[in-house]
């Protein structure tokens, strides 16, 4: 009988050992199936169960176990949270480690400075200013930083546009509809723009300018000077008095009218008048460009008359040698 007893209460220690085994062992393998998630982005608010650990039974991995960083920051999640965390939502997972274990960060987008210039500009339409404008930002870095749960969209509020020293400001508020998500305050200013011809390519000195090497881009008009060219007739055709660059702005005094008489370079004397034309040959005392008074020496008389350059080597005079028009 007591044989039997002693033989009873061993089977049932032994049974009891292998069910803490088998407990043990599957604790052991849920512990390897649930691990942190490296690195960790979310978009929404909260950040949920399923968000910080892999392995997380479907019941359990949308619950909502801390406030996500704003949208564009991130959070540093350490070993002792993330060991509260696990613990309250019974997974079996622990670290020993304390210190920073994953990072959390908040997916964000940002509104473009092009879409604040389209709100900018119609709001300028509004006050009928000219659609001829570049509209430029004062502000060198305007951050409205949104999650990517609405659009990057912005609204003006409080806009003033001050018409005489074309500046303007506004607040912004983004997104454009719902709830504020980011607001700033902007500050620019509006220039007038005018079209200019400039070269397409590199001139060099004494390179005559084409017609095709012309192209027309805007400008501010403050950039504009007395002497700026702002007609391309004034050069094609003509000759660079130095290396010019493309894409800059030209001076009048950036290009010389093509010499067509050079000096000491033989030329036809021309005289007409209403009954006859007289050509004489005469040599060129000095250089002359289209229209230029040059004078030079009719070779056979000798004699030094003025007249108008009319053409290459061409120089026309007066009946008294005085240059004709």
């Amino acid at each position: 009988m007591t044989m039997a007893i002693a033989t009873a209460r061993a089977r049932a220690a032994l049974t009891a050992a292998a069910g803490g085994l088998a407990l043990t062992l599957a604790g052991g393998a849920a512990a390897d199936n649930v691990r942190v998630r490296e690195p960790i982005s979310v978009a929404h608010v909260m950040v949920t169960l399923g968000d910080i650990f892999h392995g997380v039974p479907d019941a359990k991995a949308g619950q909502e176990v801390l406030r996500a960083p704003d949208p564009g920051r991130t959070r540093r999640l350490t070993g002792s949270l993330l060991n509260r965390i696990a613990e309250n939502h019974g997974l079996a997972w622990h670290t020993e480690d304390s210190g920073a274990i994953t990072r959390v960060r908040r997916k964000s987008h940002e509104v473009p400075r092009k879409r604040i210039k389209a709100a900018v500009r119609r709001a300028l339409d509004e006050r009928d200013v000219s659609d001829d404008l570049n509209i430029v930002l004062a502000n060198p870095n305007i951050e409205l930083v949104l999650p990517t749960t609405v659009p990057a969209t912005v609204r003006l509020e409080d806009f003033t546009y001050r018409r005489r020293a074309n500046r303007f400001s506004a607040r912004i508020h983004a997104p454009a509809t719902g709830r504020l998500h980011a607001r700033t305050t902007i500050t620019g200013e509006v220039l007038q723009m005018v079209e200019v011809p400039v070269l397409t390519r590199r001139i060099d000195r004494e390179e005559r300018v084409r017609e095709d090497d012309i192209k027309w881009v805007k400008r501010p008009q403050s950039d504009i000077r007395n002497n700026t060219v702002t007609d391309a007739q004034k050069l094609v055709g003509n000759i660079a008095r130095r290396p010019l660059s493309p894409n800059e702005m030209l001076r009048n005094t950036a290009v010389t009218e093509p010499i067509l008489v050079e000096d000491r370079s033989l030329v036809t004397i021309k005289l007409q008048t209403q009954r006859m034309t007289l050509s004489a040959k005469g040599r060129a005392l000095e250089d002359g460009a289209m229209n230029d008074t040059v004078r030079v020496e009719n070779i056979k008389s000798e004699r030094t008359v003025t007249g108008v350059v009319t053409a290459p080597g061409v120089v026309r005079v007066g009946p008294n040698g005085a240059p004709t028009n």
